[in-house]
């Protein structure tokens, strides 16, 4: 997914976030699926501040010990190395 998909997917959801149809975690949740090698740094600039802070507080404690639970909605390995990718990021980036 290009950059500006990825813009008008984030919009969407946050739009529905505010009208109530999201909660807070399922945006973290889904919002996480956002960004990857190639956009991380252009979309983490586009995150509103608290849901920057949600990932942050997500992904501060998490490490390669931890067990993912999925409920069924992705392959628990993938999120893993998601929230690993992303964390690395962040701590590369001093942003925890």
């Amino acid at each position: 997914m290009n950059v500006s998909q990825v813009k008008s997917e984030l919009d969407d959801l946050l739009e529905n976030y505010s009208n109530g149809l999201y909660t807070s975690g399922e945006v973290v949740s889904n919002a996480m699926e956002f960004l990857d090698e190639s956009n991380i740094a252009e979309v983490w600039d586009d995150f509103p501040s608290w849901l920057k802070e949600q990932i942050r507080a997500l992904l501060l404690d998490f490490s390669e010990s931890d067990e993912v639970v999925t409920f069924g909605r992705g392959d628990a390995e993938l999120i893993k190395k998601q929230n690993l990718f992303v964390k690395g990021w962040l701590k590369k980036n001093n942003l925890i």
